[in-house]
């Protein structure tokens, strides 16, 4: 019998599009350390999700995960 294993719901979406990336919170804990920690411009929002240049998704995934934040 197979093991279903559990995985966590993510706390932030990541899509990386090649010349754009974008960054979507799921949950309030995803929120908050946005609000902290990004300094987001009001025109890179875009529906729920943040535009940003695929070069910091590094950095943010980083420090997001470090903040205990499940990045998918």
């Amino acid at each position: 019998m197979k093991q279903e294993i559990q995985q966590m719901p993510a706390d932030v979406f990541i899509e990386n599009h090649g010349s754009v990336a974008l960054f979507t919170p799921m949950t309030p804990d995803a929120h908050r350390w946005i609000e902290e920690h990004v300094e987001v411009e009001p025109w890179q929002r875009i529906g729920g999700s943040i535009a940003c240049e695929p070069r910091f998704l590094d950095q943010l995934v980083e420090g997001m995960q470090e903040s205990g934040l499940v990045v998918k």
